[in-house]
């Protein structure tokens, strides 16, 4: 008997909830005659963003839309006359998922790429982040860089992997600033500082940035980075902790 009053509780919630998502919808309609529904989670000047049946999210192109009404605050509009035969898109499924590339990396002799997925519903996003070393045949680094570098006991990375989380400060914005906390696993090249062949290493990295979306299908971002190495030399006992700057310049395309 007590678990009557409980389903019927429940099912209180969810009327409730499934009348105010019905009462926060908006109606589309396009210049092609289209239509879409769904709950707006962002409006701006270029675009809305809009919550679709099964939560899929779409990214909606006010150039293309000829009217539309309902919403949370129960908007209108109407399109002004004029000629939209340059238009694009009408809508499509907003981007989720990014590959990209720290161009600054390569400098260090290094190819840092990764992966990242936004949950849409939130302002968080997860990097997994993949280095390469492609100067480890001989020395660490060129001539050049070596000569420059080497006071500074920089190690050139063999393989790395790792995972950041990223809180992004606006939702669906282009332009957002970022706070992340990155935490890397490297096996470094080392036989010019060290009589270890190789070392291990853990990185752990506070990360304050902006992201930046250039297109369609681009964006960039940059951050600076403050945290600490901490190096296991392959045939020494110990660990050597150093304090870590980074510096990052990506560019990822969006899909």
């Amino acid at each position: 008997m007590k678990k009557r009053p409980i389903l019927l509780l429940l099912t209180l919630i969810l009327s409730t909830y499934h009348i105010f998502a019905q009462n926060n919808e908006l109606f589309i309609t396009f210049k092609d005659s289209s239509k879409v529904k769904g709950v707006i989670e962002y409006r701006g000047s270029k675009r809305l963003i809009l919550r679709g049946e099964n939560n899929v999210f779409f990214e909606i192109n006010t150039k293309a839309i000829q009217r539309y009404h309902g919403g949370r605050y129960n908007f209108k509009y109407t399109a002004p006359a004029g000629d939209y035969s340059n238009v694009k898109y009408n809508y499509r499924r907003l981007k989720a998922s990014e590959i990209g590339i720290n161009l600054l990396a390569l400098l260090s002799t290094d190819i840092n790429v990764f992966y990242e997925y936004r949950f849409l519903k939130t302002k968080i996003g997860l990097r997994f982040p993949l280095t390469f070393g492609f100067n480890n045949f001989k020395y660490p680094y060129s001539t050049f860089i070596l000569d420059f570098w080497k006071d500074l006991k920089m190690k050139n990375t063999i393989f790395g992997i790792g995972v950041e989380p990223r809180i992004y400060a606006n939702k669906y914005g282009n332009n957002s600033y970022v706070f992340s906390f990155s935490g890397e696993y490297q096996l470094n090249n080392t036989r010019i500082y060290s009589e270890a062949d190789h070392a291990n290493c853990l990185r752990m990295m506070i990360n304050n940035g902006s992201s930046h979306r250039i297109g369609s299908h681009l964006k960039m971002s940059t951050d600076f980075g403050i945290g600490y190495t901490i190096f296991f030399w392959g045939n020494q006992s110990g660990a050597e902790v150093l304090p870590q700057l980074r510096l990052r310049l990506t560019l990822s395309g969006l899909f």
